[in-house]
């Protein structure tokens, strides 16, 4: 190969691959003869799906996480979920680190305790005796 590039000098681009590929051929045949028969601008890139990647889900994501109330609509006349997310000692407003909430519903409820606290439907300082015994909404653990 070295040897026909300084005899084939004058020759010029066409006959010079030509002599390439008369002086690449091998006696078995191969595939030799034809990557040389082409001059460097005629490659052309092929296009195959075959060796493209497949696209797909991650099999190791978690699904997203939802809280209880988003599909729910908050009121601030039922007191009885209300009271779910408010200490029963204090009277305060769980925060969302306690209640998995997401923001948005977090701010609701808060919204409808305040409100349902102002207009007389729940007490202020502790959770109503009535729904103490209620099932939790939340994982919520009380020193008993």
């Amino acid at each position: 190969m070295a040897a026909v590039g300084p005899v084939c000098r004058g020759l010029g681009r066409k006959n010079l691959t030509c002599w390439v590929t008369a002086a690449a051929h091998l006696p078995k045949g191969g595939t030799h003869a034809v990557l040389w028969r082409r001059g460097c601008s005629q490659y052309k890139q092929e296009d195959s799906s075959k060796d493209l990647s497949i696209s797909m889900e991650n099999p190791y994501k978690e699904p997203l996480k939802k809280c209880i109330l988003c599909e729910k609509r908050i009121d601030y006349k039922n007191v009885q979920l209300l009271s779910q997310f408010i200490s029963p000692f204090t009277g305060c407003i769980y925060g969302r680190h306690i209640t998995g909430l997401c923001g948005k519903k977090q701010k609701e409820i808060t919204k409808a305790i305040k409100r349902a606290q102002i207009v007389g439907f729940m007490p202020v300082t502790y959770k109503d005796p009535a729904y103490l015994r209620d099932p939790k909404v939340c994982n919520i653990r009380y020193w008993e």
